[in-house]
């Protein structure tokens, strides 16, 4: 019996009090979690790897087309041209003047003129730099004109810069419009051209409206706005203090090929002559157009609203006006037809 007690408790030793037995077990769970994460980063980046050198390569075989795909290329591009030459191309023609935005204009950030208004402006306009850098050679009529239609900006900007160059341009591709071809007065072709009492950028809406309309009905290109203001000018059709004479509009404006028909004020007939194909030109007062005097050009009417270019605004040319806009404004309308 005593040697059965002894094989019994040596099959089944005493258990001893262990109190380290729970701390090994969080050992254990805090390192299998270390190798979780260590394992996952090194899929990670093993990912990140993989991908970097599989765009690596992408842009290597890039560069790196076969010799044959490479004069296949160029034989297309050579044909047809880019795409990448066209966007370049249409930049050069939209932008056509680069403006230095490291000009330092700090000496006019307390103005509180003019030139602090413009100031303001410079974070929205790149020529305000190039105006305020010139702002001493500049008319303040001009910087007036930026500060009170923002699309003349690239007009006030260039002035200095071009004000004295002869310019030469082709219209050929307004003249062979379906519709009669928006100029605007302050156009840098012809812009900075005498006329009256200061430049065609501000005080020749009339003679551009004329241009316009000669254009569209005769084709002859030899007319722009700055040609058409210097005969007007030479001819007595400026007026000092009010501007363009409404008889540039009615007898002036044969000289350019056109005829002029005086029109009643009615919605009817003004739709009438357009439905001919006969553009007008209106005389306007204050109102949506000016705070004085203006001259537009009346292009078509359609469903009860007109469409019209304003020598002043490509905003204001962009939208339809109806009778009801227009009629308390205008002082004066002439119809056209080629002579």
């Amino acid at each position: 019996m005593a040697d059965e007690t002894k094989r019994k408790h040596a099959r089944y030793p005493k258990v001893r009090k262990e109190p380290w037995r729970p701390l090994e077990g969080a050992v254990f769970v805090l390192a299998v979690v270390f190798a979780l994460m260590i394992t996952w980063n090194g899929v990670a980046a093993v990912v990140r790897s993989i991908q970097a050198d599989r765009l690596a390569q992408q842009a290597a075989d890039a560069e790196s087309e076969p010799y044959y795909m490479t004069f296949i290329r160029g034989v297309w591009e050579a044909a047809v041209g880019t795409d990448d030459e066209e966007d370049e191309s249409d930049t050069e023609a939209e932008d056509g003047f680069e403006y230095d935005t490291t000009v330092d204009i700090s000496v006019y950030a307390d103005d509180t003129g003019y030139a602090g208004q413009l100031y303001q402006l410079k974070g929205e306009y790149d020529q305000v730099y190039t105006i305020l850098a010139h702002y001493d050679e500049i008319p303040e009529r001009l910087i007036r004109m930026a500060l009170n239609n923002y699309e003349t900006m690239d007009y006030v900007a260039q002035y200095v810069t071009l004000k004295d160059v002869t310019q030469t341009f082709d219209l050929s591709e307004e003249a062979e419009s379906e519709t009669v071809p928006l100029l605007l007065q302050w156009d840098t072709r012809w812009g900075y051209e005498t006329y009256g009492s200061g430049l065609v950028g501000y005080t020749g809406c009339g003679p551009t409206c004329i241009a316009m309309v000669a254009l569209y009905l005769t084709g002859d290109t030899d007319w722009d706005p700055g040609s058409v203001a210097v005969w007007a000018d030479s001819a007595g059709y400026y007026v000092s203090g009010s501007g363009t004479a409404w008889t540039l509009m009615s007898v002036g404006c044969e000289h350019f090929g056109i005829v002029a028909t005086e029109l009643t004020l009615s919605e009817s007939i003004v739709a009438e002559h357009i439905a001919a194909g006969e553009p007008i030109i209106c005389s306007v007062g204050p109102g949506d157009f000016t705070s004085d005097g203006h001259y537009i050009v009346l292009t078509g009417y359609e469903d009860g609203v007109f469409t019209l270019n304003d020598p002043n605004s490509l905003a204001r040319s962009s939208q339809t006006w109806t009778w009801e806009q227009l009629s308390g404004q205008i002082k004066n309308l002439w119809a056209y037809t080629v002579q």
